[in-house]
């Protein structure tokens, strides 16, 4: 072999062992252990520093699959012990609209499988229009909690095409639609969407996945309405229970001078208070992202994953450490972006990739699928989309 070609590789061969040295935990992206000075993955997790999400084959027959009634956008399902079956909690565009009627016809529907990976099949509806970015779970004590945004109040619904989902039920709720007391928020009157929506995030609770309902009829956090904060507007609940029943909420801010960033908040408990998170009140502990999604792993650490708004179908990782859980780092690695691959091995470009989620194995704590809103390839623009369900290899 040449001297200089030996010399290249032996350069190349020593910037790649760097590369993959680790001092700490989290130059792994806490997503594994550094042992020896290399990184040891947690399942589900690879590259030399643990950020890569090893993502498999989307099918488009699960989650709430491709071409069923009704366009569904993301959500992530929750075990019932009781029925031993499982429920997806997502949002959905009413009378036949596509992904680009959101703000005015999603609303929460219900779906259930025998398989936590589908497909799901419609119940009823939880929250009628306007209600978006649905995330359910499951208290230790057996209550069952869906945030959303939005007052289901019905207000400026629009007529696409007919579809089978309108004829899904309204399910069992302790206080009707629009009755007095269901939502007396003076921002559940009709009026624009930026407070319609993105100034009221709350939650509904029920003793089973059936219900009956109960509204919290007010926000649970609201936007603070100053442009000068980051949090004029809040959208995007995603909340995560932890063991000892407080909860961690991940919400996106938007209409301040920060634009579309993150931050979060916490509560004592499902129906306790909540409050954004310490310094997370003077400036955004991430910017540049909607759609959170947030964990904590078995080693306390923690984990948000979102929609990178500087592409349609891009996906961003952040971590912090279990000793300083509100020191936020941004991992530079590209968690996802609209390239999938379906099962009969075609490898295609979705329209419109968003609204991450992940499913934990229980027992492990190891991620078993990726969930997504999706506008497939074959929809342009903001058309029909669906709850897409994409495997992670190892699991």
């Amino acid at each position: 072999m040449p001297r200089l070609a030996a010399a290249a590789l032996a350069a190349a061969a020593t910037a790649a062992a760097a590369a993959a040295a680790c001092a700490r935990d989290s130059d792994c992206t806490l997503n594994g252990v550094c042992v020896g000075g290399a990184c040891a993955c947690d399942s589900g997790w690879g590259g030399p520093a643990c950020a890569a999400l090893l993502l498999g084959v989307t099918d488009p027959a699960l989650g709430h699959p491709w071409g069923a009634p009704g366009s569904s956008w993301g959500g992530l399902p929750v075990f019932d012990p009781v029925g031993r079956d499982w429920h997806l909690f997502y949002s959905q565009m009413a009378r036949g609209c596509g992904l680009g009627a959101w703000s005015t016809n999603s609303r929460v529907v219900h779906a259930v499988s025998a398989s936590p990976l589908g497909p799901f099949t419609d119940v009823d509806v939880v929250q009628p229009a306007f209600s978006h970015n649905a995330q359910a779970f499951r208290t230790a004590d057996g209550v069952w909690v869906v945030w959303h945004i939005g007052c289901a109040q019905g207000e400026r619904v629009v007529n696409c095409s007919a579809s089978a989902a309108d004829a899904l039920p309204l399910a069992p709720r302790t206080v009707p639609p629009g009755a007095p007391g269901s939502n007396p928020d003076a921002l559940c009157a009709p009026q624009p969407f930026g407070a319609l929506g993105e100034t009221y995030m709350t939650y509904s609770h029920a003793p089973t996945p059936h219900g009956p309902w109960t509204p919290l009829g007010r926000p649970a956090l609201a936007g603070s309405l100053n442009r000068s904060t980051w949090w004029p507007w809040l959208t995007n609940p995603a909340p995560w229970l932890l063991p000892d029943g407080s909860v961690l909420l991940g919400v996106s801010g938007d209409g301040g001078a920060s634009g579309k960033c993150l931050g979060f908040a916490r509560a004592a408990a499902w129906n306790a208070t909540f409050e954004l998170e310490g310094a997370a009140k003077a400036a955004a502990p991430i910017p540049g992202g909607e759609d959170p999604f947030v964990w904590v792993n078995a080693r306390g650490h923690r984990h948000v994953i979102w929609h990178d708004v500087s592409g349609r179908s891009n996906g961003g990782h952040a971590f912090a450490h279990a000793a300083s859980p509100t020191a936020w780092t941004v991992a530079t690695h590209e968690l996802y972006n609209g390239t999938v691959t379906f099962p009969n091995g075609t490898v295609a470009v979705a329209s419109d990739r968003e609204r991450p989620k992940l499913l934990f194995d229980a027992t492990s704590g190891a991620p078993l699928a990726l969930f997504n809103g999706m506008v497939p390839p074959s929809v342009a623009g903001d058309g029909a989309c669906f709850t897409a369900v994409t495997h992670i290899r190892g699991a």
